[in-house]
């Protein structure tokens, strides 16, 4: 999708029992906009929606999103975007290019989305856990 706005003519056209015609016409404006965050991901496996802990959501303005180890150290984190939706993903490894043990960590986030409204999290939490399978 290259746009998360859409705007969608929507027509109307009524006849009485004189045969009179009557039209309106209205435009619609549709703002597609989401954030879903996956809860798992497998840094070996081949295809790259799995390899990677990319979430995924449209009609992003802003956005900043971190993963934390055991004791609370940051330990990945994101504010890119590409036309309005998460560009960069986690490959579970640290900066220096060593992998991180499978584990669970956690991730917490913010977002909000083009029309200026602020993403409540999913079913309503702004944080959550995430797998690491190796």
């Amino acid at each position: 999708m290259d746009s998360p706005v859409g705007e969608y003519s929507i027509s109307l056209i009524t006849t009485n029992q004189y045969g009179c015609l009557d039209t309106l016409i209205k435009i619609h404006r549709v703002l597609f906009k989401g954030l879903f965050i996956p809860n798992a991901f497998a840094p070996e496996d081949p295809d790259p929606e799995v390899s990677r802990f990319l979430p995924k959501g449209i009609g992003i303005k802003e956005y900043f999103i971190q993963v934390f180890d055991t004791w609370g150290n940051v330990i990945w984190e994101s504010s890119e975007l590409i036309d309005s939706m998460p560009a960069e993903g986690w490959d579970g490894k640290n900066k220096k290019g060593d992998l991180y043990p499978p584990d669970v960590y956690v991730w917490k986030a913010c977002a909000k989305f083009v029309d200026g409204t602020i993403w409540e999290g999913m079913e309503g939490k702004t944080f959550g856990t995430l797998t690491l399978i190796r």
